[in-house]
């Protein structure tokens, strides 16, 4: 690491000295809980765990120190994905970057489209819940600018396979999902099982509203006229998800981490620390995890024992041991898939901003010999 990283993760805050383990707790809340075992300093686990702009960008050793960011940094972390040990033929991680879509097209109505594929072949239609997060999901994205609906102002649709719908930014209204009209935020999921009338979504509002789709083969869908079916059928297979906000209810409000506080800094400390809402699975919906970060805070080392795809509604986030033996940044806009079992991070917030993050997948679990420094 070049710089001030190598002064702020010489220093691992997960290393062969601490142990943690992550787990929804007993009382079915769903919150994190950190098990601090063998201790490690505050001095030394807090460092200099501060991130400026500049410190954000992708490390990829000495050889590339004069790399530029958007060219022979981006290829050095390919590359790096690359060389390292696949599982069936699985990299640990895959990014996609918003940036760089596999495809785009445009409907006749203005709608943008945008694809990147799996780089992972599912074999079939694969068996929910864990299909979606076990290897890497085909991603779509759909820009809804004002006035705009999808797929059409008349018609909603119908998909031939479950479908993680994931609101990035905007206010997304749904003219009929789980049997009637609901407006989701940034943040909010929507899940519906195969072959479930839902749709169309609009955008009412002056800005961009942007949504994602997560889906174990390339996005498909059918359109159908608007019909009534049975509600209480929708209501066992389609969920809405709201992300927690000030004035939420119990039920949909941030949770303390279970971080201990001496592991965090006072900057992340006066703005949010480490919070989260996990959704329990529900049928054939994964479960979700969603968590904020204040600023200057981060989260320690950690595997998923199923695959995760995390969608990063607010960043930047920076991710130690993402690609290779590198660090990647990831920003508003990136989704990014982690094999089962792979062990990664930290992962670190800006000094500057927080950071909000949608997960599908089971929460993390780290233990003492799982992080090298």
């Amino acid at each position: 690491y070049r710089g001030r990283w190598r002064a702020a993760l010489g220093h691992s805050s997960c290393s062969d000295h601490s142990e943690y383990t992550m787990y929804p707790s007993a009382s079915g809340n769903g919150v994190f809980a950190f098990l601090w075992l063998l201790g490690v300093s505050t001095a030394e686990m807090h460092g200099d765990l501060a991130i400026d702009a500049l410190s954000l960008d992708d490390e990829c050793g000495q050889e590339h120190a004069s790399a530029s960011p958007t060219s022979d940094s981006d290829a050095c972390a390919a590359n790096a994905l690359q060389l390292r040990s696949q599982v069936d033929g699985m990299p640990p991680s895959v990014r996609y970057d918003h940036h760089a879509p596999h495809g785009q097209e445009n409907l006749a109505n203005g709608v943008e489209i945008s694809r990147w594929s799996s780089p992972h072949s599912h074999h079939g239609t694969g068996v929910m819940p864990m299909g979606l997060t076990d290897r890497p999901p085909h991603v779509t994205r759909v820009v809804l600018k004002p006035g705009q609906a999808f797929p059409l102002s008349s018609t909603g649709l119908k998909t031939k396979e479950d479908v993680m719908y994931v609101v990035l930014e905007g206010t997304v209204r749904c003219d009929f999902c789980k049997g009637g009209v609901h407006d989701l935020l940034a943040g909010d999921v929507f899940f519906t099982e195969a072959r479930r009338p839902h749709g169309p979504f609009a955008n009412h509002g002056t800005s961009d509203a942007v949504l994602f789709a997560a889906t174990m083969q390339e996005f498909a869908y059918e359109h159908m006229e608007r019909t009534r079916p049975n509600l209480s059928d929708l209501n066992l297979r389609q969920h809405i998800l709201p992300m927690p906000r000030p004035g939420s209810i119990d039920l949909a409000s941030w949770q303390p981490s279970g971080l201990p506080g001496r592991l965090l800094t006072t900057t992340c400390w006066n703005t949010g620390k480490v919070m989260v809402k996990i959704w329990e699975q529900r049928s054939k919906m994964p479960t979700v995890v969603m968590f904020k970060m204040g600023q200057d805070c981060f989260v320690p080392c950690h595997k998923h024992l199923s695959g995760v795809v995390y969608f990063v509604i607010r960043g930047p986030v920076l991710i130690h041991r993402d690609a290779g033996a590198f660090n990647s940044t990831y920003r508003s806009g990136d989704v990014h898939w982690v094999r089962p079992g792979f062990v990664y991070g930290p992962e670190y917030s800006s000094r500057d901003d927080d950071a909000l993050i949608v997960g599908i997948g089971e929460p993390g679990v780290v233990k003492r010999g799982l992080c090298v420094s």
